[in-house]
């Protein structure tokens, strides 16, 4: 069986993390903003995603 990289957990992850904001804006906060904590956090995320995709991109240009 084929072990899942780094990315596709990382990437699972942040998906599984998107729909829990959805349910919970929809659910909770009916419409309401997140909180400076939550947005930061999801950024934080984000923003890992995107470096090891631009490595893995810059990987693949070398190979």
């Amino acid at each position: 069986m084929k072990k899942d990289t780094i990315i596709q957990i990382k990437s699972y992850a942040f998906a599984v993390r998107i729909v829990k904001v959805y349910q919970f804006l929809s659910d909770e906060k009916k419409n309401k903003y997140l909180t400076t904590e939550q947005s930061e956090s999801l950024l934080i995320d984000v923003t890992e995603l995107l470096k090891i995709i631009g490595s893995i991109q810059k990987t693949l240009r070398i190979s």
